[in-house]
C-alpha cells in the first residue's frame, strides 16, 4: 500500500490539532537506509512514541509538499474510525477539509450540518494547505451516532464545495486561494 502526499499533510494537520492523538507510519525496509526490515515511526501522545505530533508535522512540511508520497508505507492514526475517516475522540468529532480555513467556515455555515446547540471549530493550518475541523455537541444531548452523522455531512460538504472551487464550476464568495 502506498500513502499519499495528501494523506500525510492531512494525518499531520490532525497531529497538529488534535490533542492526544498518536500516528503511526511504517516505512519498508529499503526506505530508511541502514535499515533491514521495516521501520515504524510512532509519533504523539504514546510510551512507544519516537517523536511528538508537532514534530510528525515538522518533518511533513519539510519532506512531503511537493507531492512526494510513500511507496510501500502505511499510516494510521489512533481513533480514526475507518467507516467515516472521522477522528473520533470523546464527545468530539475531528476530519480535515481540503479548503483554507476562512472557505471551510463559509461552507460548513452554509450547509448547516453543524447548527446549534452543535458546533463546528474550524483551525486552518495555510502551511499544509488545510483546515482541521472538530465538530462537537454543546448541550451533550446528542448520540455517537447522531454527532458522527453531522460531521460526516460536515466533511461532506467541505469536499463538495472543494471539487467545485477547485473545478471551475462555481466559485465562493470567500474564495481566496485553493490548495
Amino acid at each position: 500500500m502506498s500513502v499519499s502526499a495528501v494523506q500525510i499533510r492531512s494525518a499531520a494537520a490532525l497531529m497538529g490539532a488534535v490533542p492526544g492523538l498518536v500516528a503511526r507510519l511504517t516505512l519498508p525496509a529499503d526506505a530508511v537506509a541502514g535499515t533491514q526490515r521495516p521501520v515504524t515511526l510512532v509519533a504523539g501522545d504514546s510510551p512507544d512514541a519516537t517523536m511528538c505530533g508537532h514534530d510528525f508535522r515538522a518533518m511533513v512540511l519539510e519532506r512531503h509538499l511537493e507531492g512526494e508520497g510513500l511507496d510501500d508505507a502505511h499510516l494510521t492514526l489512533d481513533h480514526a474510525d475507518p467507516a467515516t475517516g472521522l477522528i473520533r475522540r470523546g464527545g468530539v468529532r475531528w476530519f480535515v477539509s481540503p479548503l483554507p480555513a476562512k472557505l471551510s467556515v463559509a461552507t460548513l455555515r452554509d450547509a448547516g450540518h453543524t447548527r446549534a446547540p452543535l458546533q463546528s471549530v474550524v483551525r486552518g493550518d495555510d502551511a499544509l494547505g488545510l483546515s482541521v475541523v472538530a465538530v462537537r455537541d454543546q448541550s451533550r444531548a446528542a448520540t455517537d451516532d447522531e454527532l458522527d452523522a453531522a460531521a460526516t455531512a460536515a466533511s461532506a460538504a467541505c469536499l463538495v464545495a472543494h471539487l467545485l472551487t477547485t473545478s471551475g464550476l462555481t466559485a465562493h464568495p470567500t474564495r481566496t486561494t485553493h490548495p
